[in-house]
């Protein structure tokens, strides 16, 4: 066993190191054995004082949390205090669960994060958890604005797999249900919101058109080529819907942030409507202030859906307030703070 401080960080503690490290990878996670003794010595060592002495911002976390979480086997290993928040996991510490950032400190690996998540989160911040950790940006100021996209921390199938292999833990149920709703590629925290919204069921309070092809490519042809010289277009948000004479419908969503708004940016979106119209893909373009209230998401939602075709029974009063509960919970001014349930991170200013 390890002497001194032993812990395992999770939580918001553990967004923010993923955060933080989008750029340069997060390590490989320990094996079973290595797993369980790290957890064993984490019981034995984790009281208040070890957690409340390890410095974070040695991590790159730039704003740790008030009250530290931390991860515990051993119910005799929780503590009745404010200052730390202890979680209990019960079930068995296996192969690629937990990450070293350093002898004695440790985090759950991003599947694992994502199963724990699920204990707590709802439905929708579980999906729109999985758009992040299976997208390619940072947020905050971890986003490094000169580099690269980053690549995903993870992908759909290996949070399935993951789930998979530890069926019957608490949550697990959950996580499956958010994996069938999640796909890669997402470029923002607001085409995340949007294809979360799409994706999920009716029932879930979603919209149900299918998964998302998120940022596809589309080539172009010599004559196509803008004046700009590009060769292929990103479509944010891309859906297929295949109607009841099987006939196919493609229609793009596009989220115009800010960064739509110059002249030559307008001209650019202009090309591409262009190209997309004249290869049979209906397009919508969204700014924030098309869905800043609810019965304007929803308006835009219902339109979209017409637009490629999808046939829906007018939605239940049901349907309708687990709609807007969701759309109260991503696009709320705690919920656009919170991407996924975790908080985006702030530097104060001697920071």
């Amino acid at each position: 066993m390890y002497a001194g401080t032993m812990c395992i960080f999770i939580g918001q503690t553990a967004m923010d190191y993923y955060r933080a490290h989008r750029y340069g990878g997060l390590g490989q996670p320990l094996f079973a054995r290595d797993a369980r003794q790290a957890v064993a010595s984490s019981n034995a060592h984790s009281n208040i004082l070890d957690v409340l002495s390890v410095d974070l911002r040695k991590y790159d976390i730039l704003w740790p949390p008030e009250v530290p979480t931390v991860l515990v086997t051993d119910p005799k290993a929780t503590r009745n205090t404010s200052k730390v928040s202890y979680r209990l996991y019960s079930e068995a510490i296996t192969a690629g669960m937990i990450i070293e950032l350093e002898r004695n400190v440790y985090i759950p690996s991003v599947e694992f994060h994502f199963l724990l998540s699920a204990r707590y989160l709802p439905l929708c911040q579980l999906v729109e958890l999985g758009y992040e950790l299976c997208g390619c940006y940072s947020l905050g100021p971890y986003e490094n604005p000169f580099a690269d996209r980053p690549d995903p921390l993870t992908t759909p199938l290996k949070l399935q797999h993951f789930i998979e292999n530890h069926k019957g833990v608490k949550g697990s149920r959950t996580a499956m249900q958010a994996v069938s709703r999640i796909a890669s590629g997402s470029w923002s925290p607001m085409e995340s919101k949007l294809a979360t919204c799409m994706a999920m069921s009716s029932r879930q309070g979603g919209y149900e058109y299918g998964l998302p092809r998120c940022n596809h490519e589309i080539q172009l042809s010599s004559a196509e080529t803008p004046l700009d010289g590009r060769h292929s277009f990103y479509i944010d948000l891309l859906f297929v819907h295949r109607d009841s004479h099987q006939k196919l419908h493609r229609g793009a969503l596009e989220y115009d942030g800010s960064q739509h708004r110059s002249e030559q940016a307008r001209g650019r979106d202009r090309a591409k409507t262009h190209v997309l119209e004249a290869r049979g893909i209906d397009i919508m373009h969204l700014a924030f202030e098309d869905i800043n209230t609810f019965n304007k998401f929803d308006h835009q939602m219902k339109t979209f859906g017409r637009m490629i075709k999808v046939k829906r029974n007018l939605p239940s009063l049901d349907v309708i307030q687990a709609r807007q509960r969701v759309y109260n919970t991503l696009f709320s001014k705690a919920g656009m703070a919170n991407p996924g349930g975790y908080q985006i991170a702030e530097v104060d200013e001697e920071g």
